[in-house]
């Protein structure tokens, strides 16, 4: 794996093959005794970088993994082929629209419900869920519920 073209599509500090990384990068909230290990993480900035790598990683003939929040607990971005390169989409992370009138917001595939709630912050509306911390919310669309006080 040639781990310099990678950075150089990412930055240096976004392309990791260190034995921490990896491992962590290796699972999802359970330990899966048959998973292969990741090779790499590389950590895109936005679309065109996610394209960039997943182009690089095909011509290289490397495996992918991909993850957005890190909270799946069916292990589907851990690796199941040796020398997996992971691509961690916790960088693209933005709420993209808000939508008041509709009551929806549109994020990127590595947003958590912190960062949900922090765009919701005194718009009158929440998502059903109330967790603030990053545990990973779905990509796309989150519906929201207009805040009403019951009497």
């Amino acid at each position: 794996m040639n781990i310099e073209r990678f950075a150089a599509i990412v930055g240096t500090g976004h392309a990791r093959t260190d034995a921490k990384t990896c491992e962590y990068f290796s699972r999802d909230i359970f330990f899966w005794d048959d998973a292969a290990g990741v090779a790499a993480v590389i950590s895109p900035a936005d679309a065109g970088q996610v394209a960039a790598v997943l182009a690089e990683a095909v011509s290289q003939g490397l495996p992918v993994a991909v993850r957005g929040g890190g909270m799946s607990y069916t292990g589907g971005y851990v690796a199941t082929q040796p020398a997996t390169v992971l691509v961690d989409l916790g960088r693209l992370n933005a709420v993209r629209e808000l939508n008041r009138e509709d009551q929806y917001l549109t994020v990127e595939a590595g947003a958590t419900w912190e960062s949900v709630s922090a765009a919701l912050a005194g718009t009158g509306l929440q998502t059903a869920i109330k967790d603030r911390t990053r545990v990973a919310c779905p990509p796309l669309a989150v519906r929201c519920l207009k805040v009403s006080s019951m009497r």
